[in-house]
Parts: C-alpha cells; structure tokens; sequence
C-alpha cells in the first residue's frame, strides 16, 4: 500500500513539473519568436476619450453622415433634379433664375418664344402658355418643368461668344420712342416717379424679367449663412453694368435692406423695379449712390440708344 502511494505522488509531481515546463518555454516563444505581433497589439490603444472635444463631435452629428432620423421627422421627398429629366422641346427661353435653399422663394423669368411674352414664375406655378406645364423645381441655370406624363428641364443658354445678345427692336420704332420721350421731358411732369415709370414702360430695362436676362443673380453663402447675391455675366449696356455693378460683385444691401435672407432677394428686384434712387453697399465696403436723376438719364439713354 505504501509503494502505490509513493508511486502515485511521484506521478503527480511529474506532471505538475511537465505543466510549469510547457508554460515556462510557451512564454519563452512568445516572447523571441513574435515580438511584432506583440508590439502591433500594444500601438492599437483606444484614444482616450477625453482627447475629443464636444465641438468636434457636435459638427459630426451635425453632418449626419449616415442619414439618421429622428422618429416624428418627416421623410424627406426624393429630390427631382436628380432624376432623369430630359431637356423640354417647349417654345421657351430661361431668361434667369434665382435660386436659394428655400424653394418657396427661389423664382425665373420665362420668355415665351412664339409671344415674346415674359412671366416670372415660382414653385406650383403654371406655364403661361401651357398650363398642363408647371414648375416643379428651380435650380441655378435650369427649372424643372413637371408635364403629363414626364420631367422636363428648360436650361439657360449661354451667352453668345461677343457677350453681345441684345434683343434690338427695329430702328424706326427706336426713333419713335426717342422722339416721343424728348417731347415727354420737355413737358413738366406731375411726379418724378411718374417720369421713371413712364420710362421703364417704354424701355423695359427695369422690368423683373429684363433684370433676370441682364445678369446671373446667385444668393451668396458664407458658412452656412446667406450674406448677399453675386451678380455674374453681367451685360454691358445693362442697368447694373450703368449702375457700375461688375460682374463677381456681391451685394449685401439696397436702399437698406440687408440681403441676408432668400425673402430678401426677392425683396432686393422689387426695389431694383420700383425704387427712385439706389444706395448700394457691397461686400467688399465699397458703395453706390445714384440719384433720382441719374437713375432717369440711365433709362432715357436706353430709350434713345
């Protein structure tokens, strides 16, 4: 009995000492054969998190990069301009478009081809002339024509190469209008602003569609935050260019409006249409003044040229 207790505690030791052995020389390997792998899996520590700050992580939120949703959020509508909208065989022409994030306020000038008749039209609006045509989208240089069965686009046309695409009209009416608007000076008027729009009915150089057609008009973003509209292509001969607007010119107010808002573009035409004087201000703090007068001499040359 006491032989097979000293044989089984002999078995025992043999077999713890095999264990510490096997593990001794498991380390050894580790340690000489694959120093790499060891040093790859130390420089792979997390960043601690106190290293990113909150703004960095609130501007990756902010850019909802994976298109997240709130649930309550509205799904937002597939957008149109990129479906395959072909080019429109309408009898129109894109005069000009102002176009901004909101769309409610983004607007173009249409001519119509077979009229000669302008319209300027919004988002939901019907085509004058087809009204089983209307407005589905406004983009910088094209609208978004939604038809009866198919989305069609009508596109702006790029200025000829001269720069010189001025619709004349024949030079007999030209000699008319100027002999009626000398003999309308020389008489007294009962009001200045009667004079001026008795000269923009006969010239049509401040009308909302001559305006779209005589510069490209883009709102100017700055940061996420609108600070004016950049007139573009800007016609010689045209009211801006007698203004003295050139083009790349940003706009930041008028008359003293600050053009900081889409409904301020709007806003900034209808004084360009309406207004008796102009005070510029642009965004490099350079400014324009013209008076009442100067604004008459401008369209009186119009009208005689």
């Amino acid at each position: 009995m006491r032989r097979w207790a000293i044989r089984a505690a002999n078995a025992a030791l043999f077999t713890l000492g095999c264990f510490l052995a096997a593990r001794i020389a498991v380390a050894i390997l580790a340690e000489v054969l694959l120093p790499e792998r060891a040093e790859a899996t130390v420089g792979r520590a997390l960043p601690v998190a106190g290293d990113v700050s909150r703004a960095d992580t609130q501007v990756i939120l902010a850019r909802n990069l994976f298109g997240a949703q709130i649930a309550g959020e509205a799904v937002p509508t597939p957008d149109t301009a990129t479906l395959e909208a072909v080019e429109t065989k309408l009898p129109l022409e894109l005069l000009g478009t102002v176009a901004g994030e909101d769309a409610s306020v983004s607007s173009a000038a249409i001519q119509d081809l077979g009229t000669r008749k302008h319209q300027v039209v919004y988002v939901g609006d019907a085509i004058a002339a087809h009204p089983s045509y209307t407005v589905d989208r406004i983009d910088r240089g094209v609208v978004y024509l939604r038809g009866p069965d198919k989305l069609e686009k009508l596109l702006l046309k790029e200025d000829e190469p001269d720069g010189a695409k001025v619709a004349a009209a024949p030079q007999r009416r030209g000699r008319r209008v100027a002999a009626r608007t000398r003999a309308q000076a020389a008489a007294p008027s009962d009001s200045m602003a009667e004079r001026l729009a008795e000269l923009q009915e006969e010239v049509g150089a401040r009308t909302t569609a001559a305006l779209y057609s005589q510069a490209r008009i883009i709102p100017k973003w700055e940061e996420g935050k609108m600070v004016g509209v950049q007139l573009n292509q800007v016609k010689p001969g045209s009211l801006y260019d007698k203004i003295g607007i050139r083009s790349g010119d940003v706009i930041t107010s008028l008359n003293g409006i600050a053009i900081d808002s889409p409904q301020a573009s709007s806003r900034l035409l209808s004084e360009f249409t309406q207004a008796e004087e102009f005070d510029i201000v642009k965004q490099d703090g350079s400014t324009l003044h013209v008076g009442t007068s100067e604004l008459e001499g401008m369209l009186s040359g119009d009208d005689e040229g």
